[in-house]
């Protein structure tokens, strides 16, 4: 412990430990203050202004812990320190108005400010996590309260056990307080997250809650540098189909923001994923998160989406609006390790709800609509045509024998989809092929990632040339091409495939044969008709002949 009186009033003290009195992961230490002073101006004291010259902080560690049972080691410091302040209380009641009055005129001021090597370890045994925070240097010029502009400089590192590699954190900026609103006015702010340059402004406001907004612009953001290198947790569903671990919603913590944020960055990364030129709009109050504005472009086309968690319902409720335009559907599934066999550019507009507090409570219950359009779209797991045609050579008891091309072109794709519960009905399905129409219906199952697909296919063309070789099994005359061939498609994020719809087909060929069953009797009724009219024709004469005729017809 040092200190002086004259010309400035300075306090030292260093090598200072602070223990508790029980034991937290294998030591009682809380805190430890390798050096701390400051310096106070006496003649500024003594017309009534608190100015500290100078405040040096450095090589202090922080330990916090909570142990197994939840409790924490800072809170066996709080007892101590309501106790002094109850035993002062009644002494500093009487005069606690004048003293009140007397700091609130007092200008409080900070010359220089300089931190170093300041640590701080946050460790959860319940929760089994530990993250520390290094402030590396702070550098403080001028901080005051009246209203003057004053600037800060940090450089601060972060670890964390849900963060891969160490977090660097450098900035600069110019800061104001406004006292009558009682909110620091932050402008000029730049700096670097680690390979990452922004800059923006924004404010601090204090009152009944705190408030926290700010507009910045970021260069490049890489969020793979910080994603930890687990892979994601599989669990088998009811249906024995896998699906991720769930994840929850961060519930709680909307309730103790109020935050408002404008976000521009040239480019974010994530996984395989690369947004470029993304703003977003949002705010937190009370509770609900409100993403007004969500725009970028992505996978050679663009999105924008707008979105609102409520989390002071129960359970909370998701409503979102969604419009993708000429997504390439190629980098769309590759980006995401999805095996589905379609190309093309897709636009897609979606209206849905969900409630629930996790990313599997959201996908069980959501509901809304779909519409989608499809342009120059292929679909590459299975030649639709090279079905069809197997569909007309069971009904005529033939086989195929050329050989087809894989996948199948397909012109504008027309989807529209309604939503319940995890459910999307396929209302409607339109697509056009070289040879063909489809129409159909179906379902698909976003918990399970499965889809069912019905498709009826009516031919409008040479369809046994579009083999590469004319094929004879499926050589189209009339009666067949007035059909709706039926063809059903199915599976899942990772494989689908295409085939004949037997039980359709059965149908379809049973109500054509009794179709022409009922043909063959009325064309023999004719033929005996005719018969008997010209044997009576011939007995009774022409005329009782030609009225006969009439009767029968």
């Amino acid at each position: 412990l040092s200190w002086s009186f004259f010309p400035r009033i300075r306090l030292g003290v260093s090598a200072i430990e602070l223990h508790t009195q029980k034991m937290y992961d294998g030591d009682t230490l809380f805190a430890e203050i390798g050096e701390a002073s400051s310096a106070i101006s006496l003649l500024k004291l003594l017309t009534g202004n608190l100015s500290v010259d100078k405040l040096e902080l450095a090589d202090i560690k922080l330990r916090m812990v909570t142990d197994q049972r939840g409790h924490s080691n800072w809170k066996d410091i709080e007892p101590a320190s309501k106790a002094n302040a109850s035993d002062s209380e009644t002494k500093t009641s009487s005069a606690e108005s004048d003293e009140s009055d007397e700091t609130s005129s007092t200008d409080i001021s900070f010359s220089n400010v300089n931190l170093q090597n300041i640590q701080l370890s946050l460790i959860d045994l319940s929760a089994q996590t530990n993250q520390s925070l290094l402030i590396k240097a702070v550098d403080g010029k001028d901080i005051n309260f009246s209203g003057s502009p004053f600037s800060i400089k940090a450089d601060v590192a972060m670890t964390s056990d849900a963060v891969a590699k160490p977090i660097e954190l450098l900035f600069a900026s110019s800061f104001n307080f406004d006292q009558e609103a009682q909110e620091f006015m932050i402008s000029k702010i730049t700096g670097s997250l680690d390979a990452t340059k922004f800059s923006g402004s924004g404010t601090i406001a204090f009152g009944k809650d705190t408030a926290f907004k700010a507009a910045l612009a970021l260069d490049t953001l890489d969020l793979n540098r910080y994603l930890s290198e687990a892979s994601d947790v599989e669990s088998p569903a009811s249906d024995g189909v896998p699906v991720s671990e769930d994840v929850a919603l961060p519930l709680d913590t909307l309730h103790t923001l109020n935050a408002a944020f404008e976000l521009s960055i040239s480019k974010l990364i994530y996984e395989k994923t690369a947004l470029e030129n993304l703003t977003v709009d949002l705010d937190i109050d009370d509770g609900v998160l409100n993403v007004r504005k969500l725009d970028a472009s992505v996978y050679g086309g663009s999105i924008r989406q707008s979105f609102i968690i409520d989390a002071n319902r129960n359970p909370a409720l998701l409503t979102a609006s969604q419009t993708l335009s000429a997504i390439d559907l190629t980098a769309l599934f590759a980006s995401n390790d999805f095996e589905i066999g379609l190309e093309g550019k897709a636009s897609i507009e979606t209206q849905v709800s969900a409630r629930g507090a996790s990313a599997n409570a959201l996908k069980e219950t959501l509901s809304g609509e779909t519409t989608a359009v499809i342009a120059s779209g292929r679909y590459l797991d299975d030649n639709i045509e090279q079905r069809i045609c197997q569909s007309i050579a069971l009904a005529r008891q033939t086989a195929l024998s050329k050989t087809w091309s894989e996948g199948t072109a397909l012109s504008d794709i027309n989807l529209a989809i309604q939503w319940n519960n995890g459910i999307g009905l396929i209302q409607s399905f339109n697509a056009g092929l070289a040879n063909a129409s489809v129409t159909g219906d179906g379902r698909i199952n976003i918990v399970a990632s499965s889809f069912d697909l019905r498709l009826l296919a009516n031919i409008s063309g040479d369809i046994n040339k579009a083999a590469e070789a004319p094929e004879t099994g499926c050589e189209i005359n009339e009666q067949y091409r007035s059909i709706a061939w039926p063809l059903r498609c199915e599976g899942s994020a990772e494989a689908s495939t295409c085939s004949v719809d037997n039980s359709r087909l059965d149908k379809i060929l049973s109500n054509l044969a009794k179709a022409k069953a009922k043909e063959a009797v009325n064309k023999e009724l004719d033929e005996q008709k005719d018969k008997l009219q010209e044997k009576l024709s011939e007995k009774l004469g022409e005329d009782v002949g030609n009225a006969l005729r009439g009767l029968f017809r």
